[in-house]
């Protein structure tokens, strides 16, 4: 998945949610006005944004990171009370396999259960994080 707007708008709905925050390591994008014209900026967290320390409220976390794709993995199994949940392919050799599932593992204490779906593992995250709040 290369669109960059479809990677905006899922950083977007994570930075939406209840459960929500930056975490160290992730990398934050946000567009910059310049001369020429606007342009993405990148920063992982940790290092400092135009000289502060927080991230803008523009800013949205770049999930094609593995770094950032960690992190929200740490904030879903945080949020959800299941240090166990995993995320992974959905189907089998004659399905498709462009969908992810965030579960539980049978064997982990809480029987298996659909957390969240997406077309990517990031995705996936998002939609796990979001239901958080429901």
């Amino acid at each position: 998945m290369n669109d960059e707007k479809y990677w905006e708008d899922l950083g977007r709905r994570a930075v939406a949610c209840e459960g929500w925050r930056w975490m160290p390591g992730m990398l934050a994008r946000r567009w910059v006005e310049l001369a020429a014209g606007l342009c993405l900026n990148r920063l992982r967290l940790g290092e400092s944004w135009n000289g502060r320390h927080e991230v803008e409220t523009s800013a949205w976390p770049d999930f094609r990171d593995p770094a950032t794709v960690g992190c929200l993995l740490a904030l879903v199994r945080e949020k959800r009370g299941v240090p166990s949940l995993v995320c992974g392919h959905v189907g089998g050799w004659d399905d498709d396999w462009d969908t992810w599932e965030v579960s539980n593992p049978p064997g982990r204490g809480h029987g298996c259960c659909l957390e969240g779906r997406g077309e990517t593992e990031a995705e996936a995250l998002v939609a796990a994080l979001e239901q958080v709040e429901r």
